[in-house]
């Protein structure tokens, strides 16, 4: 089935808790995106990880596994989505997709803010 997830970067915790700002999944240019894909009759996802501040693997791997991603699957990720999508993939390598579109990716190569996230990934 053709469809997309599009998945959000990690804000600080201040950003996801100010109730001026939109949720994470609604915030940027993914809304614009979304309508985009959808127009072109591209079922699109766009989950919200919760508490996404935190980076923890599992937390994200959760959220993301409830989405069917398949041979005709457009996987797009901004930030902290994007280094999750690299390190998902990397670990996951039966899986097939049609697009990787990665925006701005975020890997911490030092592992400053992402201890539970990229701390066994290279």
């Amino acid at each position: 089935m053709k469809n997309a997830i599009i998945l959000h970067g990690g804000p600080s915790k201040e950003e996801y808790y100010d109730p001026d700002a939109p949720s994470m999944s609604n915030a940027h240019w993914i809304p614009w995106l979304q309508g985009q894909l959808l127009k072109h009759d591209i079922p699109t996802a766009t989950p919200e990880v919760p508490q996404s501040f935190d980076r923890n693997w599992q937390v994200w791997n959760k959220e993301v596994e409830r989405f069917e991603i398949g041979p005709e699957t457009i996987l797009i990720g901004h930030s902290t989505g994007a280094g999750f999508f690299i390190k998902y993939l990397s670990i996951h390598k039966h899986v097939n997709v049609n697009k990787v579109i990665l925006v701005a990716p975020w890997l911490d190569p030092d592992h400053e803010h992402t201890k539970n996230f990229f701390d066994d990934f290279s």
